[in-house]
C-alpha cells in the first residue's frame, strides 16, 4: 500500500523536470534567432547651438545628431509653447539648420532649449543664456 501511495510524487517531480526544460529544448522553438533594431542611431541625441548666449531676435544654428533615420525634430524654448524651429534629418539621422530667438516672449536669463523628435520621440535639452539687446539712445546736450 505504501508504494502505492508514493507514485503520485515521482510523477509530478518527473512533469516539473520535463517542465524545466521545455523553455530551452529547441522542438518547440524555432531555431532561427530574432532580432530587434531599433530606428536611426542606438545612441542618445544631442543638439547643440551655434552661440551659448543670445540676443532677441538672433538667428542661430541647431545642429542634432543621433535623431530617427528622417525624423523631424522640433526646437523648443522652455517648453513646445516656444516653437523656434523644425529641422529634418537625414538617412544617419543626423540634422542641421537656423532657429531665431523670440523677441518679446521670452525672458532675459537661463532657458532650456529642447530638440524633440515627432516620431522617434527622442530628446536631447542644453541650456541657453539670453541677453537683452543693446539699445543705443542719442543723447542730445
Amino acid at each position: 500500500m505504501k508504494k502505492f501511495l508514493r507514485w503520485p510524487t515521482w510523477v509530478i517531480l518527473g512533469l516539473l523536470i520535463i517542465a524545466a526544460f521545455i523553455p530551452t529544448s529547441t522542438l518547440f522553438h524555432s531555431t532561427k534567432a530574432t532580432k530587434a533594431h531599433a530606428m536611426g542611431s542606438t545612441t542618445s541625441p544631442t543638439i547643440s547651438l551655434s552661440a551659448s548666449i543670445v540676443h532677441p531676435g538672433e538667428t542661430v544654428t541647431v545642429t542634432g545628431q543621433g535623431f530617427a533615420i528622417a525624423d523631424s525634430v522640433t526646437i523648443t524654448i522652455d517648453s513646445s509653447y516656444y516653437a523656434i524651429g523644425t529641422l529634418s534629418c537625414d538617412s544617419n539621422g543626423n540634422c542641421s539648420g537656423s532657429a531665431i530667438i523670440p523677441n518679446n516672449s521670452i525672458v532675459q536669463g537661463p532657458h532650456q532649449v529642447t530638440g524633440a523628435g515627432t516620431s522617434s520621440y527622442r530628446v536631447s535639452s542644453l541650456h541657453l543664456q539670453q541677453v537683452a539687446q543693446a539699445r543705443l539712445s542719442n543723447s542730445t546736450e
